[in-house]
């Protein structure tokens, strides 16, 4: 006899909406379909408590527990495995792959767990897991990486420090590098400014110990050695004379011994038979033709002229050398000197 059907209040496992299924059981597993996710489930039918006098039952059929459909059950390795893992905790059903019974099973520990049918005596392996420890490990990695990264990131850091840090120290040194080579520079240019400076200083001295004096001005008033000497004075030429005088010897008991100056030019040095001299000196340390004093006037006035001819035996003018060649204006008082003897230029 078939039995009328039934109505089950049910509750989707997946998207939570209450419907209505009909089933002509009385009791045990049914499949069904939510009308609005669609997706399939077992229930666990009860019936309700029997009443009346053919011990209908009384009231709407109700179920128990959702089920789950854990998955496809196929053979692997020689036996029947569910690929997919079942939640610890929760009621699964799936289908026997030998008599196509359906199976309820409950999952109360993690790992590998069997079903067995009890119509063919099949039995299914599958694998149950803890959804909560696995999300507590899932944060646990997650933490863990993220120490990671923060860690790697701070490596990196460090190391982005070192290479800046190591450029600055590189371009410092390279900085110190090019301030001691400007500054070692800077200390030969010094050096050779200091070099040159002194070559300067020395060469003028040099200069100023020959310089020639063109004016008496730049004659300074030194007093020379006026040791008296043996001399020959020779006159010169018939000329006309001048006011100038050229004074030698003399002392605190004796005068000096003078000779008037001509007009034109008059040679001064040593007694030479071969090569006379106007004014002559017998002195071995003068020079024959050692200098000549030309007299010429200008502007109305006598200027005297000294030129030393030879500077062998040297030629002091108020005690400064004049080179050969060189001339200096006389003034009055002047002391020349011409190796031993001493002769002072006067205007008369």
């Amino acid at each position: 006899m078939e039995l009328p059907l039934r109505t089950l209040d049910v509750k989707c496992i997946e998207c939570g909406a209450h419907f209505e299924a009909m089933t002509r059981k009385r009791m045990g597993m049914i499949m069904v379909n939510c009308p609005h996710c669609k997706a399939s489930q077992q229930y666990m039918v009860k019936p309700p408590k029997k009443g009346g006098e053919d011990n209908e039952p009384v009231g709407k059929f109700v179920t128990q527990m959702p089920v789950r459909i854990l998955g496809e059950v196929v053979s692997k390795d020689g036996r029947y495995v569910i690929e997919k893992r079942a939640k610890i905790g929760m009621q699964y059903g799936f289908i026997c792959p030998k008599c196509n019974k359906q199976i309820a099973i409950k999952t109360d520990q993690v790992g590998e767990q069997g079903a067995t049918c009890k119509e063919c005596g099949a039995k299914v392996f599958f694998q149950a897991y803890d959804p909560v420890e696995e999300e507590r490990l899932r944060q646990e990695q997650e933490r863990l990486r993220q120490e990671r990264e923060a860690q790697q990131l701070k490596r990196e850091e460090e190391l982005r420090r070192q290479e800046r840090e190591a450029q600055q120290l590189k371009r410092e040194e390279e900085l110190r590098r090019q301030q001691e080579e400007l500054r070692r520079q800077q200390e030969e240019q010094r050096r050779q400014q200091e070099e040159q400076r002194r070559q300067q200083e020395e060469q003028r001295r040099q200069q100023e110990e020959v310089r020639p004096y063109k004016y008496v001005d730049d004659i300074p008033d030194v007093e020379p050695d006026d040791r008296p000497s043996q001399e020959t004075v020779v006159a010169p030429p018939r000329r006309r004379l001048t006011n100038g005088e050229l004074q030698w010897g003399g002392g605190l008991l004796s005068s000096p011994q003078k000779v008037r100056l001509y007009d034109g030019t008059t040679i001064v040095g040593r007694k030479d038979a071969y090569t006379p001299s106007d004014i002559s000196f017998i002195d071995p340390e003068m020079s024959r033709r050692s200098v000549q004093i030309d007299a010429e006037p200008r502007n109305g006035v006598m200027s005297f002229t000294l030129t030393v001819l030879k500077d062998l035996n040297p030629v002091l003018v108020n005690g400064r050398r004049v080179p050969q060649g060189m001339s200096v204006l006389l003034r009055s008082g002047m002391k020349i000197k011409l190796g031993q003897t001493t002769l002072t230029f006067k205007l008369v």
